[in-house]
């Protein structure tokens, strides 16, 4: 559940409740090799011009530490929205990984591969 609320921050552009849920030391991966930190993420996707309107997650799965405190999460996510007021669909195999700090989790890592659609 904290996956799909993360991400219905990002869809409604809720910039402040998405960024609490991200660690400061916080590093987001792509298969273009870049590489962002918490601050370089939030400021790249709060000033793209794509309009959400959807998302969906599925084949979700989650690896825990054995204490619990670090969970390892992969799944395919399923964006939809609008760029330009032209549909737009982006699907990707994603990990993340969650830290749990003082009884609450903050996504300290994310992996992203965007899947070719055909």
């Amino acid at each position: 559940q904290f996956i799909e609320i993360y991400y219905g921050n990002f869809i409604q552009k809720e910039w402040d409740q998405f960024s609490d849920k991200i660690h400061n030391d916080f590093l987001y991966f792509t298969d273009h090799c870049k590489v962002q930190n918490k601050h370089e993420f939030i400021e790249y996707l709060s000033n793209e011009n794509w309009l959400g309107t959807s998302f969906m997650i599925s084949d979700f799965s989650i690896i825990p530490s054995k204490d619990k405190n670090l969970l390892i999460c992969t799944y395919r996510i399923d964006f939809y929205g609008l760029v330009s007021l032209l549909e737009f669909n982006l699907k990707a195999l994603e990990t993340t990984v969650l830290l749990k700090e003082n009884d609450d989790f903050s996504i300290i890592h994310c992996h992203s591969s965007n899947i070719k659609i055909d």
